[in-house]
């Protein structure tokens, strides 16, 4: 969904994974396989420090895959797929946020009038069925969604993009990840503002909401949700 600024369109894209945990002998087994240089006691000594979290289910010792991704994520680059998370994709979709009046007004302030300005973006859930309006402010009202905090995260994710190039730019390279700890968590979309303050609006604009394309989507404890946010500009 496109917004207009002085002949500027914005537009915004969301894709987001689920992925359900690993087994932890899964991991190490593939650990292994790659020969990545970090055997099993060091990922043991990971998790006892509690940079690995690891849980159960089913009676299993599983890891969320963002665990995988913040622990061995350099050692990963440009490996994932060979790792092989897409064993344990759940589902994805992909969806277009709305710009809502509040984010045109702070672009436009930013941009035009700002100075000495760094951004500070981050990365939120909606719950189910969201209806974005124009309107919505966290500070103010939003009455077609709630914010979903169910996640084991301490904030709202960083929006952390790369570089510029053909009037586009994201966040592939660092996706926004949450670890769902609460089961049958109802998810429907997914919102960019400038507060990382879980559940807070004090201070917060809010740049745009997008709800998913193919409804609602139920995750359990453990699940790793990863958003990729595309921001594309255009003249029109």
């Amino acid at each position: 969904m496109r917004a207009m600024i002085g002949g500027i369109g914005l537009a915004t894209q969301y894709h987001v994974e689920a992925y359900a945990p690993m087994p932890w002998d899964e991991l190490v087994h593939r650990v292994r396989a790659l020969g990545l240089g970090i055997g099993e006691r060091e990922l043991v000594q990971k998790a006892e420090s509690g940079l690995i979290h690891i849980s159960k289910r089913n009676g299993v010792d599983v890891v969320p895959q963002s665990s995988v991704q913040r622990v061995l994520g350099e050692v990963l680059e440009g490996k994932h797929d060979l790792f092989g998370m897409s064993d344990f994709l759940l589902w994805e979709d992909a969806f277009w946020n709305l710009v809502v009046n509040e984010g045109l007004d702070d672009s436009l302030d930013e941009y035009f009038k700002g100075s000495s300005y760094t951004a500070a973006h981050y990365v939120g859930l909606t719950d189910g069925t969201p209806t974005p309006a124009a309107g919505d402010e966290l500070t103010g009202t939003h009455a077609g969604w709630t914010e979903v905090t169910a996640y084991d995260e301490a904030n709202r994710q960083d929006l952390t993009l790369g570089a510029v190039s053909s009037q586009s730019v994201d966040n592939s390279a660092s996706k926004a990840a949450f670890t769902i700890d609460t089961n049958s968590t109802t998810i429907g979309g997914a919102f960019v503002c400038t507060d990382n303050t879980k559940g807070g609006s004090a201070a917060c604009v809010i740049y745009g909401v997008g709800a998913f394309s193919a409804a609602d989507k139920e995750l359990d404890d453990d699940d790793t949700l990863n958003v990729t946010v595309t921001l594309t500009a255009s003249a029109s």
